[in-house]
């Protein structure tokens, strides 16, 4: 199946940067394999008490979506 534009959505809370240095991992390995894709990276990390994940999955109080590009945003907050 092709796709036109990829998001690409970090699932975890990670450090500042991390969310750029996939991108560049993933722009190095596409140039690897000569492909072209159009795609953005966004963060969506997951605030959870222990033992209560699903929970706190189920009932979120907060939805946290970092992107530089309103795109891959305007993606997230639909879904």
């Amino acid at each position: 199946m092709y796709h036109d534009y990829i998001v690409v959505v970090d699932k975890s809370t990670v450090p500042v940067g991390a969310t750029s240095r996939a991108r560049d991992v993933f722009e190095a390995e596409l140039e690897k394999r000569s492909a072209d894709l159009v795609f953005d990276v966004v963060s969506n990390p997951e605030f959870h008490k222990d033992w209560q994940a699903t929970d706190d999955f189920i009932r979120s109080d907060r939805v946290v979506i970092r992107s530089i590009d309103e795109h891959a945003s305007s993606i997230m907050r639909e879904m």
